[in-house]
């Protein structure tokens, strides 16, 4: 997952738009957190629970990368 997630965000980064790749970051990473905080501090999960933070993350940033790309608003960018 993490090396089509890569991709995907770099493709989004070479279209020019910044703010989209940062906005895509900053919402996959507040959801991280968001995760790991209730996973092991709320609900007291195991460690195990806690590494599905990796899934939760980069399955967010494909997923948001990925229909970016596909939406084609990138092509209304204007230098």
């Amino acid at each position: 997952m993490m090396s089509f997630s890569a991709v995907w965000l770099n493709a989004v980064t070479g279209t020019g738009n910044t703010m989209v790749n940062l906005i895509i970051e900053t919402i996959t990473i507040i959801a991280y957190s968001i995760y790991v905080y209730l996973t092991l501090e709320t609900w007291n999960l195991p460690i195990t629970w806690g590494w599905g933070s990796e899934l939760v993350y980069w399955a967010g940033m494909f997923s948001m990368s990925y229909w970016y790309m596909k939406s084609e608003r990138w092509k209304e960018k204007k230098g």
